[in-house]
C-alpha cells in the first residue's frame, strides 16, 4: 500500500517507500508503478516475477549517452522490504522470506533469462508448468523485539508495533494520564500550583501582620 513518499490511506499514514534505508528512488518509483499498473501484489514470488525484469530507459543520466538497460528492483531492495514488514501480509513471514529470498530470486532470474533467449516452452499452449513453482524452507518466525529492531534501524521508527504493547493493560491500569485527557490534567496541575502559591502568599501577609 506504500507509496514513493508518506501518504494517507484511510485516515491512516502509510510510509513512503523511499524512506526504507537501503531503498533507492527508482526502485521505490518501479515498485509502486508496477503495482498501480498491474494490480496488488499476490504473493512474494509474484513480486519477483513482475519486477525483477522492470528495468530503466538504458540512458545515463549525466551524459545522456546510451548503455545497458539496468534492473531497476535489485537485491538489496527487496531485502529491505523483506526486513522492514513490506510482505508481512503477503504468504510468507519475515524469517522464512530472509532464508529464501536469494535461492528465490536466482529461480525467478533463471526463469526470466530463458524467456529472453527466446526459448520457447514446449508446454505453452498446454496449460501445464514449464518449472514447477518454488519451494520455500519454512522457518519460524523471529521474536517480536527482533523484527521491531530491524524496523526501527532501516525506517528510524516501529511499524508493525510498539515494544510496550504487551504491556498496554498494565500501563493503561497503572496511569489515569493519556493523550486525550493530558491537556485537561495539565490545566488542573497549573491551577493546584496557582492556588498554592496564593495559599502561601496570603500566610507570608499574616505572619508579617502578626
Amino acid at each position: 500500500r506504500s507509496d514513493i513518499n508518506f501518504d494517507v490511506v484511510e485516515g491512516r499514514i502509510v510510509f513512503g517507500l523511499r524512506g526504507i534505508k537501503g531503498m533507492g528512488t527508482g526502485a521505490a518509483a518501479a515498485i509502486v508503478k508496477e503495482r498501480k499498473d498491474n494490480g496488488p501484489f499476490t504473493s512474494f514470488m509474484n513480486f519477483l516475477e513482475r519486477c525483477l525484469k522492470l528495468r530503466d530507459s538504458g540512458t545515463d543520466e549525466e551524459t545522456g549517452e546510451k548503455r545497458a538497460p539496468k534492473q531497476l528492483v535489485n537485491k538489496k531492495a527487496i531485502e529491505v522490504l523483506i526486513q522492514t514488514g513490506g510482505f508481512d501480509h503477503l504468504d510468507q513471514n519475515r524469517a522464512t522470506l530472509l532464508k529464501n529470498y536469494e535461492a528465490a530470486i536466482a529461480y525467478e532470474e533463471k526463469i526470466l533469462a530463458e524467456a529472453s533467449y527466446g526459448q520457447v516452452s514446449l508446454f505453452a499452449d498446454t496449460g501445464i508448468k514449464e518449472f514447477a513453482d518454488f519451494k520455500f524452507e519454512q522457518v519460524e518466525e523471529m521474536p517480536k523485539m527482533a523484527l521491531l529492531n530491524m524496523e526501527k534501524e532501516l525506517i528510524g521508527c516501529f511499524v508493525s508495533g510498539h515494544p510496550l504493547d504487551d504491556w498496554r493493560n498494565v500501563i493503561e491500569k497503572c496511569s489515569s494520564i493519556n493523550s486525550q485527557n493530558i491537556m485537561r490534567y495539565g490545566k488542573i496541575a497549573l491551577a493546584e500550583k496557582a492556588a498554592q502559591v496564593g495559599i502561601e502568599v496570603i500566610l507570608d501577609v499574616i505572619a508579617e501582620l502578626a
